[in-house]
């Protein structure tokens, strides 16, 4: 007999404690790599979307969205303390797990998981950083707005920003792609 396979990891049968295990140290993960980033102003260089991506494509959409937006709570009251503008500055990186899932879950419908299509996964993963980057660079330009200090650099910053949220995706999916393999054995798909 066949075993059915699964888009997402499931969550019973035993593995509810090892499925939030990994959830908290996805969590942690995430807020420890995002405060290893190297940071210049509104910009910064991070591999702390690797555990999103792989919660995306290991716990679907939703779990992976609450991943990110847990963290990045903790990020932004950390770094920069509570503002009028912190959750707006939560919003574009919980795109990348939700669209990642989204997509995840579609391709898990067919014969071939999404990280198992490497060219499609890599495209992915860049129009999710790419999206992220649209939705922080809107972030920067209300910031800017309602807290009030001039916002002509956003349009300059924005391609600077974009051309390494490309590179950054392109790495983050090829580093991703052994963890997701490694946690799916561990947690029993």
């Amino acid at each position: 007999m066949e075993k059915k396979r699964t888009v997402f990891l499931p969550l019973g049968k035993g593995n509810a404690l090892k499925r939030m295990s990994a959830l908290a140290f996805l969590i942690a993960i995430y807020i420890a790599l995002s405060f290893l980033s190297i940071r210049f102003g509104n910009f910064s260089f991070s591999l702390a979307s690797i555990p999103l991506i792989v919660s995306a494509l290991l716990f679907g959409p939703i779990e992976a969205t609450i991943i990110c937006l847990l963290g990045e709570f903790v990020i932004q009251f950390a770094l920069y303390g509570p503002g009028p503008t912190t959750i707006i500055w939560m919003i574009g990186p919980a795109i990348r797990p939700l669209f990642l899932g989204l997509v995840a879950y579609f391709f898990g419908k067919t014969e071939k998981r999404l990280e198992d299509r490497l060219p499609l996964f890599i495209l992915f993963a860049i129009l999710a950083a790419l999206l992220v980057t649209m939705a922080n660079t809107l972030a920067i330009y209300l910031d800017a707005l309602i807290i009030g200090y001039p916002y002509a650099f956003v349009l300059v910053e924005t391609v600077l920003r974009g051309v390494a949220s490309i590179a950054t995706a392109v790495l983050a999916a090829f580093l991703s792609k052994p963890v997701i393999k490694a946690l799916r054995g561990l947690l029993g798909d």
